[in-house]
């Protein structure tokens, strides 16, 4: 339900910011930012930040099948930044597609060399892939 007296567009902005602002809490509810963004994306789906920052939110929470949804869906809306890869990277992890992590957490980094996580989580991955041949 849009708040009352706001433009569709502004009341998914609304829901979007108060989500955003929830999560720069000392201790964010992370149920609570993620519904924020939901409903930030019920009014507005094609918002491709929002659908980011959800699944990054989700994939922080623990919630992989369904942060990956969130994340696939920014990147086929055209966002390419190193939080959706590392995001993306990190679900995969957790889900053991390791390899396509891999890609993520590389990607990454072309987008933001140098990003001491990414690198970490790159390394992790590679050496656990490396692990596997044995």
């Amino acid at each position: 339900q849009k708040a009352a007296g706001l433009s569709t567009a502004q009341a998914a902005s609304l829901y979007h910011d108060l989500a955003v602002l929830n999560s720069r809490l000392p201790k964010p509810d992370l149920e609570r930012v993620a519904l924020l963004y939901r409903q930030s994306l019920q009014l507005a789906p094609s918002r491709a930040v929002t659908q980011e920052n959800c699944g990054i939110t989700l994939a922080v929470a623990g919630r992989h099948g369904e942060a990956a949804g969130y994340l696939q869906a920014a990147k086929r809306l055209g966002r390419d930044t190193p939080e959706l890869h590392s995001g993306l990277g990190a679900v995969r992890y957790a889900q053991r597609k390791l390899k396509k992590a891999a890609v993520s957490f590389g990607r990454a980094l072309e987008l933001r060399p140098g990003w001491t996580e990414a690198e970490e989580n790159l390394r992790a991955v590679q050496s656990e892939i490396a692990e596997q041949k044995r």
